[in-house]
């Protein structure tokens, strides 16, 4: 049985355009890590951080306990006194996204980095403002978690909690087409042209 040249061409023509109404993939979206280097280099202010969204470099878990006293008299006239202790874990996904709610320069942190100004930036992840994570620049000058005592524990809902799996270290991206908008969109100053 043989094939005909016509219809070997409808179908070559067809396979051609079906292939080529097939949409590219999407480009991945490209999250940067937030430096102080980036804030200053592109001249970003905070009113420009408060409308930057904010991701998480990997999971960042902290877990904090609180303890609660009880007592108890017993009907044989015993005192029994209890210690409780109650755990209290918060899990962050990696690239969990925030929101700033507040910018701060104070604290003594190696006089503000030898007096440099150090911009700590409270970052909250959930959609009560008052609970958020404070970040700052690291010796490298890229963000991340702010903590207490050796890097371990972490301010966070007005309590302190634990760092788990290297959390301290977690730093703070932000979404590399926000920068790209940026520069674009600052004013560009005419100068002159130059003979060469």
């Amino acid at each position: 049985m043989t094939i005909s040249k016509n219809v070997m061409l409808v179908n070559l023509f067809a396979f051609i355009f079906v292939t080529s109404c097939v949409p590219p993939p999407p480009l991945a979206q490209t999250h940067v890590v937030l430096t102080s280097d980036i804030i200053q280099t592109y001249h970003i202010t905070e009113n420009d951080l408060k409308n930057v969204q904010f991701f998480l470099d990997k999971k960042l878990v902290i877990i904090g306990d609180s303890t609660s006293l009880d007592k108890r008299m017993t009907k044989f006239h015993e005192l029994k006194l209890y210690k409780n202790r109650i755990y209290d874990q918060v899990t962050f996904s990696k690239a969990a996204k925030g929101i700033l709610v507040g910018t701060r320069l104070d604290g003594n942190l190696l006089q503000r980095f030898l007096k440099k100004e150090v911009l700590k930036l409270d970052i909250t992840f959930e959609a009560d403002t008052t609970s958020f994570l404070t970040f700052i620049p690291n010796a490298s000058g890229g963000y991340e978690l702010e903590t207490l005592y050796s890097g371990k524990f972490v301010r966070y809902r007005n309590k302190q909690y634990k760092c788990l799996s290297g959390c301290s270290a977690n730093a703070l991206m932000v979404d590399a087409e926000f920068i790209q908008k940026l520069i674009t969109n600052k004013r560009v100053v005419p100068g002159n042209e130059l003979p060469y």
